[in-house]
């Protein structure tokens, strides 16, 4: 799903969801897009009939979906949906051949730098083998639990023994790899779901 028609669902989905009035600069606050770019959406998406704009009094408008909006909210939905689960399938096939290689070598303990959905995915991996998780770092999230272990700050990360770093955050990957190797972490102990380290 490319990110235009996600956009239009979360359009279509704000307005067919709300009985109440909104407004494009509610919808640009909301999906954290400009309020031009919200505009041209709702230009773009009234031309094509998926909702219609009534006028209300002090030049505010309602934007009521159409049947049209709604079968395209639906479609886009199923897209997304669809989307979604490929992208999980995706990523725990590549979790799964990651844990395997990780066997094969021989670690005993890892680390994982993300207190993520993509973590989570890795614990029910490593949940199923000999190799134990020692500590979860994530500054955002740290003193959180995750799996019995307290989240930690990298700053922290000194005081841990380990075989592996599992790099499981969801951000940039290189920024985060870049981030660990600051911290003196040597580059043959870090590991990312797509072995690019």
């Amino acid at each position: 799903m490319d990110t235009r028609d996600y956009k239009t669902l979360q359009i279509l989905e704000e307005i067919g969801n709300s009985s109440n009035h909104v407004s494009q600069r509610s919808l640009a606050d909301k999906l954290d897009i400009s309020l031009g770019l919200v505009n041209s959406f709702v230009k773009h998406l009234t031309a094509k009939g998926y909702f219609k704009a009534k006028s209300l009094p002090k030049k505010r408008v309602k934007y009521i979906l159409t049947p049209e909006g709604a079968a395209e909210k639906t479609r886009l939905a199923y897209d997304y949906i669809r989307y979604t689960f490929d992208l999980y399938k995706s990523s725990y096939s590549r979790i799964h051949l990651m844990i395997r290689s990780l066997e094969e070598q021989d670690v005993r303990s890892v680390v994982f730098y993300g207190a993520t959905s993509i973590a989570e995915m890795t614990y029910q991996e490593i949940a199923k083998t000999r190799i134990q998780l020692v500590a979860v770092v994530d500054d955002c999230r740290q003193g959180e639990t995750l799996h019995g272990h307290q989240v930690i700050c990298l700053d922290s990360l000194n005081r841990v023994s380990y075989d592996r770093l599992l790099v499981t955050a969801c951000d940039n990957k290189q920024y985060s790899v870049e981030k660990i190797l600051d911290m003196g972490v040597k580059r043959s102990t870090i590991v990312t779901i797509d072995s690019g380290y």
